[in-house]
C-alpha cells in the first residue's frame, strides 16, 4: 500500500511539472487576447463617450447662455452659420494627450459634427416658435444673403490683422 501511494504521488507530480503540449495553450492565449481587446474596446468607448458628453455640455451651456432678445429686437434668418462645430485645442494640450486620447477626442468631435446640426435645428425651431408666440423677437426671413456675405467679408478683411485673416480664409476655404 505504501508503494501504491508513492507511485500515485509520483505520477501526479510528474504530470504537474510536464509542459502542456496539447492544443489548449494557443486557444487559451487567443481567448485571453480577445478578452483583453474587448476590455480595451470598452474602455476606449467609455472614454469617447465621456469626451462627447463633456463637449456636448460645453456647447449646450454656450447656447443656453445666449439670450438674443435681451440685446436686439429682430433676427435675420440668413443661414450664414451652417455648423457651429469649431473645436480648437492648443498644441501643448494636444501633445499632452496620448494617442488613444487624441483618437477618442477626434472621434467625439466627429460624432458631435454629425449630431449638433440636428440639435441646433431642433432648438432653432423651438426658439422661433417661442418668439412667434411671445412677440419678443421679429424674425426676418427674406434676407439678401449675398449682400450680407459681401458686407461681412469686406468688414472682416478691413478689420482683421494678418493672423486673424489667415484663420478666416482657412475657415472659408474649408467651408467651400
Amino acid at each position: 500500500m505504501n508503494r501504491t501511494r508513492e507511485w500515485g504521488s509520483g505520477r501526479l507530480a510528474r504530470r504537474a511539472h510536464r509542459p502542456v503540449t496539447t492544443g489548449r495553450l494557443p486557444r487559451q492565449i487567443a481567448w485571453a487576447e480577445r478578452v483583453g481587446e474587448e476590455r480595451e474596446r470598452r474602455r476606449t468607448d467609455a472614454e469617447r463617450l465621456r469626451i462627447a458628453r463633456e463637449l456636448h455640455d460645453v456647447v449646450a451651456y454656450g447656447f443656453a447662455a445666449i439670450s438674443l432678445q435681451d440685446v436686439q429686437d429682430y433676427i435675420s434668418m440668413s443661414d450664414h452659420q451652417a455648423n457651429s462645430n469649431l473645436v480648437i485645442i492648443g498644441g501643448d494640450a494636444w501633445t499632452g494627450l496620448d494617442q488613444e486620447q487624441q483618437t477618442a477626442l477626434e472621434d467625439a468631435v466627429a460624432a458631435a459634427e454629425e449630431q449638433v446640426p440636428g440639435c441646433v435645428a431642433e432648438d432653432e425651431e423651438k426658439t422661433l416658435a417661442e418668439w412667434e408666440e411671445s412677440g419678443d423677437m421679429e424674425v426676418v426671413d427674406d434676407v439678401d444673403v449675398e449682400t450680407f456675405r459681401s458686407q461681412a467679408d469686406t468688414y472682416l478683411r478691413e478689420n482683421f490683422n494678418a493672423d486673424q485673416l489667415a484663420i478666416y480664409e482657412g475657415i472659408r476655404n474649408e467651408a467651400q
